[in-house]
């Protein structure tokens, strides 16, 4: 048997949700954790974290993933968030991609939800499954 670890599915994900969204002429910064310490001069800002998952199969990993949208106003965190969701989705589909995913899916739509640590700036999140390759080890 193989043996197999999970990728750095933010890496990978941040890597890949910026390339689409430029592509779809989507104006936005995409990282992973930690948040960034100037966040209010980055707007609109996301962050992706790994949140769970688990091994699908012998050589497939299902990522659960956070992404939070910030910007100076709810409605443009809303948009920004519904755009990127549709990103994730056609993730599947998407040419030069750093890995190949077999699925994407969205497990809970865009919600706001409020930052205690940057109360001035709304933030709107949603979850999704991310279905890909794991990373060989030998």
């Amino acid at each position: 048997m193989r043996r197999m670890k999970p990728i750095d599915i933010e890496d990978v994900l941040q890597k890949d949700l910026s390339q689409a969204a430029a592509a779809s002429g989507l104006s936005i910064s995409i990282s992973g954790t930690p948040v960034p310490s100037n966040l209010g001069a980055n707007l609109p800002y996301a962050v992706i974290e790994r949140v769970g998952g688990s091994r699908w199969s012998e050589l497939i990993d299902k990522h659960a993933v956070s992404i939070d949208v910030w910007s100076n106003r709810w409605a443009v965190s809303n948009d920004y968030a519904s755009e990127l969701v549709s990103l994730v989705q056609a993730l599947p589909d998407m040419d030069d991609s750093t890995v190949d995913y077999y699925e994407a899916g969205i497990d809970a739509f865009p919600y706001n939800n409020p930052d205690l640590r940057h109360e001035d700036l709304p933030r709107v999140s949603f979850t999704a499954t991310v279905i890909c390759r794991a990373k060989a080890i030998d």
